[in-house]
Protein backbone atom coordinates (compact mmCIF):
# COMPACT_ATOMS: atom_id res chain seq x y z
CA UNK A 1 0.00 0.00 0.00
CA UNK A 2 3.30 2.76 0.91
CA UNK A 3 4.13 2.23 -2.78
CA UNK A 4 0.41 3.12 -4.00
CA UNK A 5 -0.26 6.70 -5.03
CA UNK A 6 -3.60 5.34 -4.54
CA UNK A 7 -7.46 6.33 -2.71
CA UNK A 8 -9.50 3.35 -1.88
CA UNK A 9 -13.58 4.37 -2.07
CA UNK A 10 -15.41 1.52 -0.31
CA UNK A 11 -19.34 1.95 -0.88
CA UNK A 12 -21.32 1.45 2.23
CA UNK A 13 -25.25 0.29 1.55
CA UNK A 14 -28.18 1.09 3.64
CA UNK A 15 -28.04 -1.93 5.44
CA UNK A 16 -24.45 -1.33 6.47
CA UNK A 17 -24.85 1.98 7.65
CA UNK A 18 -27.70 1.13 9.64
CA UNK A 19 -25.38 -1.71 11.09
CA UNK A 20 -24.46 -1.32 14.96
CA UNK A 21 -21.51 -3.38 14.59
CA UNK A 22 -19.98 -1.53 12.04
CA UNK A 23 -18.11 0.73 14.47
CA UNK A 24 -16.87 -1.67 16.27
CA UNK A 25 -15.51 -3.59 13.12
CA UNK A 26 -13.75 -1.03 11.72
CA UNK A 27 -11.79 0.30 15.03
CA UNK A 28 -10.59 -3.42 15.29
CA UNK A 29 -9.40 -3.35 11.67
CA UNK A 30 -8.01 -0.26 11.38
CA UNK A 31 -5.85 -0.66 14.74
CA UNK A 32 -4.80 -3.88 13.68
CA UNK A 33 -3.78 -3.03 10.74
CA UNK A 34 -0.70 -0.69 9.15
CA UNK A 35 -2.87 0.54 6.88
CA UNK A 36 -2.55 4.29 5.79
CA UNK A 37 -6.16 5.02 7.18
CA UNK A 38 -6.50 8.49 5.45
CA UNK A 39 -6.40 6.60 2.11
CA UNK A 40 -9.78 5.15 3.06
CA UNK A 41 -12.85 6.91 1.88
CA UNK A 42 -16.09 5.84 2.58
CA UNK A 43 -19.51 6.36 0.55
CA UNK A 44 -22.90 6.63 1.08
CA UNK A 45 -25.73 7.88 -1.56
CA UNK A 46 -27.05 10.77 -0.96
CA UNK A 47 -30.68 8.79 -0.58
CA UNK A 48 -29.05 6.72 1.67
CA UNK A 49 -27.87 9.46 3.99
CA UNK A 50 -30.75 11.15 4.02
CA UNK A 51 -33.24 8.28 4.72
CA UNK A 52 -31.31 7.99 7.50
CA UNK A 53 -29.49 11.26 8.82
CA UNK A 54 -29.05 10.37 12.03
CA UNK A 55 -27.01 7.51 11.69
CA UNK A 56 -25.50 8.96 8.77
CA UNK A 57 -24.09 11.97 10.55
CA UNK A 58 -22.61 9.83 13.52
CA UNK A 59 -20.82 7.15 10.93
CA UNK A 60 -19.40 10.16 9.24
CA UNK A 61 -18.03 11.75 12.62
CA UNK A 62 -16.75 8.43 13.75
CA UNK A 63 -14.35 7.50 10.07
CA UNK A 64 -13.74 10.70 10.04
CA UNK A 65 -12.13 10.61 14.08
CA UNK A 66 -10.43 7.67 12.66
CA UNK A 67 -8.97 9.49 9.68
CA UNK A 68 -10.76 8.23 6.90
CA UNK A 69 -12.66 10.45 4.43
CA UNK A 70 -16.23 10.13 3.42
CA UNK A 71 -17.91 10.95 0.15
CA UNK A 72 -21.39 11.59 -0.86
CA UNK A 73 -22.23 9.04 -3.86
CA UNK A 74 -25.08 10.08 -6.50
CA UNK A 75 -25.06 14.32 -5.60
CA UNK A 76 -27.15 15.90 -7.55
CA UNK A 77 -29.52 13.14 -8.69
CA UNK A 78 -32.00 14.94 -6.03
CA UNK A 79 -32.52 18.91 -6.79
CA UNK A 80 -33.02 19.37 -2.95
CA UNK A 81 -29.59 18.37 -2.98
CA UNK A 82 -27.68 21.20 -2.15
CA UNK A 83 -29.74 22.15 1.15
CA UNK A 84 -29.04 18.75 2.19
CA UNK A 85 -25.20 18.87 1.53
CA UNK A 86 -25.01 21.79 4.37
CA UNK A 87 -26.05 18.95 6.86
CA UNK A 88 -23.51 16.40 6.01
CA UNK A 89 -19.81 16.32 7.51
CA UNK A 90 -17.97 14.86 4.24
CA UNK A 91 -14.82 15.21 2.14
CA UNK A 92 -16.06 14.65 -1.61
CA UNK A 93 -18.94 15.14 -3.31
CA UNK A 94 -19.28 12.54 -5.94
CA UNK A 95 -21.34 14.29 -9.18
CA UNK A 96 -24.01 11.97 -10.32
CA UNK A 97 -22.49 9.92 -13.28
CA UNK A 98 -26.33 11.03 -15.12
CA UNK A 99 -24.92 14.56 -15.44
CA UNK A 100 -21.33 13.88 -16.00
CA UNK A 101 -21.90 11.68 -19.21
CA UNK A 102 -23.99 14.65 -20.46
CA UNK A 103 -21.53 17.22 -19.87
CA UNK A 104 -19.78 17.72 -23.53
CA UNK A 105 -23.08 18.13 -25.21
CA UNK A 106 -25.58 19.40 -22.94
CA UNK A 107 -25.14 23.08 -21.06
CA UNK A 108 -28.05 22.33 -18.40
CA UNK A 109 -25.93 19.10 -17.58
CA UNK A 110 -22.76 21.28 -17.87
CA UNK A 111 -24.56 24.10 -15.42
CA UNK A 112 -25.17 21.90 -12.81
CA UNK A 113 -21.96 19.98 -13.03
CA UNK A 114 -20.57 23.19 -12.33
CA UNK A 115 -23.17 24.85 -9.80
CA UNK A 116 -22.07 21.52 -7.78
CA UNK A 117 -18.39 21.99 -8.22
CA UNK A 118 -18.40 25.53 -6.71
CA UNK A 119 -21.22 24.93 -4.02
CA UNK A 120 -19.05 22.05 -2.93
CA UNK A 121 -15.44 24.11 -3.18
CA UNK A 122 -16.96 26.92 -0.93
CA UNK A 123 -17.75 24.74 1.63
CA UNK A 124 -14.33 23.03 1.99
CA UNK A 125 -15.37 19.50 0.03
CA UNK A 126 -13.39 18.10 -2.69
CA UNK A 127 -15.21 16.98 -6.09
CA UNK A 128 -15.46 13.26 -7.94
CA UNK A 129 -16.77 13.33 -10.98
CA UNK A 130 -18.62 9.86 -11.82
CA UNK A 131 -18.74 8.15 -15.22
CA UNK A 132 -15.86 9.38 -16.82
CA UNK A 133 -15.34 7.50 -20.40
CA UNK A 134 -13.91 9.63 -22.45
CA UNK A 135 -11.38 12.32 -23.54
CA UNK A 136 -14.39 14.69 -24.00
CA UNK A 137 -15.80 14.32 -21.10
CA UNK A 138 -12.01 14.57 -19.21
CA UNK A 139 -11.49 17.77 -20.76
CA UNK A 140 -14.85 19.34 -19.87
CA UNK A 141 -14.72 18.36 -16.29
CA UNK A 142 -10.44 19.44 -16.27
CA UNK A 143 -11.93 22.70 -17.55
CA UNK A 144 -14.91 23.25 -14.90
CA UNK A 145 -12.04 22.32 -12.02
CA UNK A 146 -13.38 19.18 -10.70
CA UNK A 147 -10.44 17.67 -8.41
CA UNK A 148 -10.95 13.64 -9.45
CA UNK A 149 -12.30 11.36 -12.06
CA UNK A 150 -14.24 8.23 -11.66
CA UNK A 151 -14.96 6.05 -14.85
CA UNK A 152 -13.79 3.24 -16.81
CA UNK A 153 -12.09 5.70 -18.69
CA UNK A 154 -9.11 4.87 -16.56
CA UNK A 155 -10.41 1.58 -15.55
CA UNK A 156 -13.27 -1.16 -14.55
CA UNK A 157 -14.25 -1.78 -11.25
CA UNK A 158 -12.49 -4.19 -9.50
CA UNK A 159 -12.29 -5.54 -5.84
CA UNK A 160 -9.84 -3.92 -3.53
CA UNK A 161 -8.05 -7.20 -2.86
CA UNK A 162 -7.17 -7.46 -6.52
CA UNK A 163 -5.87 -4.37 -6.86
CA UNK A 164 -3.74 -4.82 -4.25
CA UNK A 165 -2.16 -7.64 -5.67
CA UNK A 166 -1.88 -6.80 -9.19
CA UNK A 167 1.37 -5.55 -9.81
CA UNK A 168 2.38 -2.20 -10.05
CA UNK A 169 1.07 -0.38 -13.68
CA UNK A 170 1.40 3.14 -15.09
CA UNK A 171 -2.00 4.46 -15.41
CA UNK A 172 -3.40 6.86 -17.08
CA UNK A 173 -3.34 10.27 -14.73
CA UNK A 174 -5.21 13.59 -14.69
Amino acid sequence: LDELDARFFIHLSSATCRNGELFEFLDKQFSQSNRHVQRFCFEVTENVALSHLTSAVELSRFLKSMGCQIALDNFGSDMSAFMNLKNLPVDFVKIDGLLVRDIAQDQISHGIVESIHNVAKRMGMQTIAEHVESNVILDEITNVGIDYAQGHFYDRARPLLDVMSAPQQSKRKR
